[in-house]
């Protein structure tokens, strides 16, 4: 038989992704979103424990965090290993282009990293 933890760790997580990119998507900053994640892992813990949440609440809490964080996680690793692609545009199906490495998403340039020397004009001495 599985115990439940497994159970609510493998539906919980990929459900705390969800509301993350929902919450991001409403207008959340990205760079909070793991904070969301918690709060989300907290709630989910709470509700895990709640026939036993007047002696087990601390428990919740950190069954919370230890969910959340293991989504922020998985996001992170994914969003890795895609090569930096967001999920949802995996998910729609969007083929990410190759783009110029010198040129950053907000298209200004960066330094090449090959620069080629200056040329001069007029004659050598």
């Amino acid at each position: 038989m599985i115990d439940t933890s497994v159970t609510t760790l493998a539906v919980g997580v990929p459900t705390i992704i969800g509301l993350v990119q929902v919450a991001k998507q409403i207008g959340v900053p990205n760079r909070i979103a793991p904070l969301v994640s918690i709060l989300f892992g907290i709630l989910a813990g709470l509700y895990y424990y709640q026939s036993s949440f007047a002696t087990n609440w601390p428990n919740g809490i950190v069954f919370g965090i230890s969910l959340g964080l293991s989504a922020s996680g998985l996001y992170a690793a994914a969003t890795t290993a895609s090569g930096g692609v967001d999920i949802p545009t995996l998910i729609k199906g969007i083929k990410p282009t190759k783009t110029d490495p010198t040129v950053t998403p907000a298209g200004t340039r960066t330094l090449d990293p090959t620069p080629t020397p200056p040329t001069t004009t007029g004659p050598t001495q």
